[in-house]
């Protein structure tokens, strides 16, 4: 399971927020800062490869074989990453495997229990960086995310 973020990671995250009233002079304007971090989880191998338990990102899939095709896109599959928002998917594949998300065209993204924490804390529409492994299977491409942050633009 992955844990929520803490107070002290979140300093990590918004450093100049808590260190107090800053002269207007310090402040970077909006168009040249760097995207903001708002939020970071990843997992290892193992956590990854666990289903989400939620029932609205399992629908009528199987677990079982969820869990089974994320172990194998683990192993078998290539690095991955990407920028942008998440799309709702139909969560409707033959293979029964359970993708209520994609990532771009034709990349489903299996429902993991890191899926499941994007999707407890609301950031499954906003604008993330994503990183995985992606197999294609029987013309099908599924990702398992091992990793995400929320950015802000």
């Amino acid at each position: 399971m992955v844990p929520a973020l803490s107070f002290a990671s979140m300093v990590a995250f918004f450093p100049a927020a808590y260190a107090g009233p800053q002269e207007a002079s310090a402040h970077v304007s909006p168009s040249t800062a760097a995207p903001a971090v708002l939020a970071s989880a990843s997992v290892d191998a193992t956590a990854a490869s666990h289903c989400a338990r939620a029932g609205e990102l399992m629908g009528s899939n199987c677990s079982y074989t969820t869990g089974m095709m994320a172990r194998r896109v683990l192993e078998e599959g290539q690095d991955w990453s990407f920028i942008g928002q998440l799309t709702g998917g139909a969560n409707n594949l033959v293979s029964m495997v359970a993708a209520p998300y994609t990532a771009s065209e034709g990349v489903h993204v299996i429902a993991n229990e890191l899926v499941e924490l994007m999707a407890v804390e609301g950031h499954t529409a906003a604008r993330l960086s994503l990183a995985g492994k992606l197999l294609e299977v029987d013309g099908v491409r599924y990702v398992v995310l091992t990793s995400f942050k929320v950015i802000n633009a």
